[in-house]
């Protein structure tokens, strides 16, 4: 779930009353508490849950897998922190009228670039640790939050998102032949 949009959907929780669901905690906190703990684990050098031999699975290739995880997480980094700054700066510090859509930065070749840097970094995540343990975060840091916020963008935006939506991938740049 990108962090506008969680905060979104927070705003909404507490405006009819109720506070963050099961999912929100899970998607949240999941993800943070496992990553932590394996880094933990893996500089105590303990191996006793996240490196045990029984929660790791046996890939080949392994340091080249490990090494594509890490790049994958760098990768992801400069998506999630420029994705998140301009949504925070350009669309959510404003009031909803005011919002204006965003095209800039990474947005100018993806329209979720927050939702793929989440990707990238679970799988890199799920790469790096080769562990069983670390595959719920593939599923909760990539949720598939982004269909409503598609839908909610239309609604806001009309013509201009749909124009926006046809010549900008979701997830992957668009190439197109010049003429």
């Amino acid at each position: 779930m990108s962090p506008e949009f969680l905060r979104a959907h927070l705003e909404q929780r507490r405006r009819e009353g109720k506070g963050p669901d099961l999912l929100d905690v899970l998607g949240l906190g999941l993800p943070i508490v496992l990553t932590i703990s394996l880094a933990l684990d893996g500089l105590a050098a303990t191996g006793l849950v996240f490196y045990n031999p029984l929660l790791s699975f046996p890939i080949p290739w392994t340091e080249s897998l490990q090494a594509l995880g890490a790049v994958l997480l760098f990768l992801a980094l400069p998506l999630l922190s420029s994705g998140a700054y301009l949504a925070a700066k350009y669309v959510y510090s404003k009031p909803e009228q005011e919002r204006e859509l965003l095209t800039r930065g990474p947005y100018r070749f993806v329209r979720h670039p927050i939702y793929l840097g989440f990707a990238l970094s679970a799988i890199g995540f799920v790469l790096l640790a080769q562990n069983y343990l670390m595959l719920p975060v593939l599923i909760l840091l990539h949720n598939w939050g982004w269909q409503k916020e598609e839908a909610e963008l239309e609604r806001l935006y009309g013509e201009r998102y749909a124009e926006y939506r046809a010549r900008t991938g979701a997830f992957f740049p668009r190439i197109r032949r010049r003429v």
